[in-house]
């Protein structure tokens, strides 16, 4: 079996193995059978429990005939994905244990027995901590703002041509301000970033929600990090060259998308570490935003 099949097995595998830690044995069979009723072959069921017996996973005979059955409780089905098992699983648990999850696997972040879930706030915290620094932004629209005249030795910024007494009219400077190399920025033409920052972040953090919950949190953020990062670097070649667009492409927009992963992916996990108090997880985790 090759290492991407593998993988996507074992994905599978995770999602049976959360379904039966969280419902419990009574209730994981009907979870399980729900979850792949429509959309597993016997072949693929076979195969993703020749996954579990690789990785360990040990299903109660409930649950076991219930993923076989793919919720129908179809002898054909039973007598068919049973006997591809039956010949895929020497192979199949020979070929995970080769390979073995990544460490960015979803399945690489189950904690062993006796793990203290305590130690997953601070590291929650920590993150928040660093993408929050996004408020601290106001701080340099002042020293931005004058780039232009500190560089030429300009007593006052020097101001691009428009009228700024009217919205339309700032938008119109800002318009000219975003490819301009010979006058300064306001805090108007500015404050279009931080509006970026926050609006792409929601929007990556709704779209990009699901994803997370299927490659896990590690995955999610280092994405975020590079994002995040990323941005920062490009928005500062930006203020090299004076090029405002650059800051929104980098901060604005590459920068809100690291927002936007970097803010859930602490809260999805304290969430499912601290499941009696959710309020609580959540809480301590934006609490450092």
């Amino acid at each position: 079996m090759s290492h991407a099949k593998v993988e996507k097995f074992a994905r599978m595998a995770n999602q049976i193995g959360d379904a039966q830690a969280a419902l419990g044995p009574e209730q994981a069979p009907e979870a399980v059978a729900t979850h792949v009723r429509k959309f597993w072959t016997p072949k693929m069921i076979a195969e993703t429990l020749a996954a579990l017996d690789a990785r360990k996973i040990h299903l109660n005979e409930t649950s076991a005939r219930a993923l076989l059955s793919c919720g129908g409780n179809s002898p054909t089905r039973i007598k068919s994905a049973a006997a591809i098992y039956g010949g895929i699983r020497m192979s199949s648990t020979s070929a995970f244990a080769e390979s073995g999850p990544s460490w960015l696997d979803k399945a690489a972040t189950v904690a062993k027995p006796g793990f203290n879930r305590w130690l997953v706030p601070p590291a929650a915290l920590a993150i928040h901590l660093c993408i929050g620094m996004a408020y601290g932004f106001s701080v340099f629209w002042v020293p931005l703002g004058r780039a232009v005249a500190a560089a030429t030795g300009a007593p006052k910024p020097v101001v691009c041509p428009g009228d700024a007494t009217t919205f339309g009219g700032k938008l119109a400077i800002t318009g000219h301000a975003l490819f301009a190399t010979d006058c300064d920025w306001t805090q108007f033409d500015l404050g279009w970033m931080f509006t970026l920052f926050f609006v792409v972040l929601g929007s990556s953090a709704a779209i990009l929600g699901g994803w997370l919950e299927r490659v896990g949190p590690r995955k999610a953020g280092l994405v975020s990090a590079f994002c995040w990062c990323g941005g920062l670097v490009i928005s500062a070649y930006g203020v090299y060259i004076h090029q405002l667009w650059l800051m929104w492409l980098g901060s604005g927009v590459i920068g809100g998308i690291g927002l936007g992963l970097g803010y859930i992916s602490p809260v999805s996990t304290l969430v499912k570490w601290f499941p009696d108090r959710r309020g609580m997880a959540t809480g301590m985790a934006i609490m450092g935003f």
